[in-house]
């Protein structure tokens, strides 16, 4: 990937949170020490030691999930110690008819209003923002682009936009 003109990576381990662990130092310094593009890495960071874990083997930026809406001062504590450029929030976004967000991998529903959340994010510092569409996930039919644009409209902050690409439209 970083052959072909991609200008940023992130290599995301769904599973870590759920097995209570932290990827590999080794395979993130393996990833780091081949790449020359920006390298980001998240799954099973719940604290300030998972973050400086990641960033110390290679990342430059490091993404926070479930933790981030679990752990009230976890991402103005990261932003405060390691910038805020460094820290990414990705959000799961079940369905926003009725403002249902999610943890774990989107399996553990949360009754979260994404604009309040992303904006409460911003105001602790985050540095990006990744909003991932469950119901999109995988199946190349498209982005959940409403929730994109409300996320985006919302905070001064980049917003990632992931989940469902299919096209380059």
């Amino acid at each position: 990937f970083a052959m072909r003109d991609v200008d940023e990576l992130m290599l995301l381990d769904v599973a870590a949170t759920r097995q209570g662990r932290l990827i590999s130092e080794a395979v993130i310094e393996d990833f780091a020490s081949v790449l020359r593009v920006p390298f980001s890495v998240g799954g099973g960071v719940n604290s300030i030691e998972g973050v400086r874990t990641y960033l110390r083997a290679g990342a430059e930026k490091v993404v926070l999930g479930s933790a981030a809406l679990q752990i009230p001062n976890l991402v103005a504590e990261a932003a405060d110690r390691f910038g805020s450029q460094a820290i990414i929030v990705s959000i799961d976004v079940l369905s926003l008819g009725d403002g249902t967000l999610a943890i774990n991998s989107g399996q553990t529903p949360l009754k979260m209003d994404l604009v309040e959340t992303v904006v409460d994010l911003e105001s602790k510092g985050v540095g990006e923002i990744l909003i991932q569409s469950v119901p999109h996930d995988g199946k190349m039919l498209g982005m959940n682009f409403e929730a994109i644009k409300l996320a985006a409209g919302a905070v001064g902050v980049p917003v990632i936009a992931s989940s469902g690409a299919g096209s380059h439209e």
